[in-house]
């Protein structure tokens, strides 16, 4: 039998695809027990054809420490010891990142000796605004000066819901004409105009200001906290960032010399442009029940968040405010931002034509009517042909890197319908036993051949593999998958 349950968990360009090539480049993740709580970040650029490029490696924790480790399983080997960036000719670092991107609970944080207990992926939002005087209350026209300023907020979710840690990265770099003293860093409530309180604060203050000669100075904190209010206050933010401010204080100006709102005032409706299922091919538009969709708009979210750390055991129905509808059924939503959300097709939508409809704090959209079915196979594909993997080392297949005939590889698909056994809408798919897929056939360069195996991804939402031996054909030859007759985009597979 073939290594199915490890050759399902790696995938690393998946969630990237599932979206666009332009985003999830930064994945983040927390451990929190009783030594504390810590935040590692990994960002990683890669290559035309999906391979990783460079990686860096980001580790901050509640309290100081001297040296860390990533290890495999609890008491497994250290596979990374040092943050900044990653060797990606050292094998250790390069399992690192595939275990960091497609099963992080395997790994475990160690900070100077201590265990803090399993890596999970906690749900995201950036924030990117410029700190200026005259954005104070009143305006400040006289103080020349400014900051570029980020903000990123990081909820771990709790494991019967709710939220078990919070972490929000402050950064800024302060331009002042002459030397300054930097004395508070500060995220407060308030629209633009308007005089809030603060919500929370980084370290900077009166008696611990930063001192700048030139008037350049910059500041970097990552801030945790286990407070169930802090994280109220985080998740009212999010669902509402325009009506939420950073105010920089100097010594000078202890009551604000700069501020800057985290996003424009919301006011606009969500406005939906296409529905299409995910997979990168715009030419399909039926979704499948239980499939992704990929919601193309505008106004559809004020924040990027990942809810894909699935709090609570499954999908959440709302994310950040917004929630999704096909017809009466509530989608789980699994990524959103200003102009794509990816969300679940509930099992549960009957086949036919159903409108689609987004609601968020701005309002509720016009719908846009959707043709659902029982399946409706997408194939995932890039740049580089149709997303398969060999199964012997889980490398990609390439027109660099081909698969050799007679050989078994894995490609990933959305739309293959439901499974035996049933998945339930929302529910990530298990691993024992494996929620399988009947009635699959492929065609390989005009070759029929039968799956060894086509599954739904363990732990995921709405994925699928496929596993089959390719057969005697060579060339970048066109593979296409049908499901229960349904069949898939018709994509390039490279073969030797």
């Amino acid at each position: 039998m073939f290594a199915r349950a490890r050759a399902a968990a790696r995938f690393p360009w998946l969630a990237v695809l599932l979206l666009c090539p332009a985003r999830g480049q930064e994945t983040a993740f927390m451990a929190a027990g009783d030594a504390g709580a810590a935040l590692v970040r990994l960002v990683v650029a890669r290559a035309a054809g999906g391979t990783p490029a460079n990686a860096y490696l980001y580790v901050d924790a509640d309290t100081p420490f001297r040296s860390f480790s990533i290890r495999d399983g609890e008491n497994g080997a250290a596979l990374l010891t040092r943050a900044g960036p990653l060797e990606l000719g050292d094998p250790f670092a390069v399992l690192a990142i595939e275990k960091l991107l497609n099963s992080p609970s395997d790994l475990y944080l160690w900070l100077d000796g201590n265990s803090y207990g399993a890596l999970r992926t906690v749900e995201a939002a950036r924030f990117e605004t410029e700190l200026l005087p005259q954005n104070q209350t009143p305006p400040n026209f006289l103080t020349k000066a400014s900051a570029p300023a980020g903000l990123a907020v990081y909820l771990l979710p709790g494991e019967t819901g709710g939220r078990r840690a919070s972490a929000v990265l402050f950064e800024a770099v302060a331009r002042f004409p002459g030397p300054v003293a930097i004395s508070g860093l500060h995220l407060h409530e308030g629209e633009a105009g308007v005089i809030g309180p603060a919500v929370l604060a980084a370290s900077l203050n009166p008696s611990r200001v930063l001192i700048s000669t030139t008037g350049l100075a910059g500041h970097r904190e990552v801030k945790f906290s286990s407070d169930p209010a802090v994280t109220l206050r985080l998740e009212a933010m999010l669902a509402n960032p325009g009506g939420y401010y950073l105010d920089l204080h100097t010594a000078a100006i202890p009551t604000g010399a700069m501020r800057g709102q985290l996003a424009p005032a919301a006011a606009a409706p969500p406005a939906l442009l296409t529905v299409l299922p995910a997979g990168n091919d715009p030419a399909l538009t039926t979704l499948a029940q239980g499939g992704l969709m990929s919601i193309y708009g505008r106004n559809l979210s004020n924040a990027t968040v990942d809810g894909r750390s699935f709090p609570g055991g499954s999908a959440p129905l709302s994310l950040n405010g917004v929630a999704v509808a096909v017809g009466n059924y509530p989608a789980p939503v699994l990524w959103v931002s200003a102009d794509l959300i990816l969300a679940q097709t509930p099992f549960e939508v009957p086949p036919g034509v159903h409108p689609v409809k987004v609601t968020s704090g701005t309002g509720e959209s016009r719908s846009f009517d959707v043709r659902v079915a029982a399946a409706a196979p997408v194939l995932f594909l890039d740049s580089a042909g149709a997303l398969c993997l060999r199964n012997s080392d889980y490398s990609r297949i390439t027109s660099d890197n081909p698969g050799r005939q007679g050989e078994v590889v894995f490609c990933y698909a959305n739309g293959l319908g439901q499974t035996t056994p049933p998945l339930q809408t929302g529910v990530p798919a298990p691993g024992d036993p494996f929620a399988s897929v009947t009635g699959v056939t492929l065609n390989v360069g005009g070759i029929s051949v039968t799956p060894v195996y086509a599954i739904a991804v363990p732990g995921s939402v709405g994925t699928y593999q496929v596993a089959f031996r390719l057969p005697q054909v060579s060339g970048a030859v066109p593979l296409t998958l049908t499901v229960r007759g349904a069949t898939s985009n018709r994509v390039p597979v490279h073969v030797r």
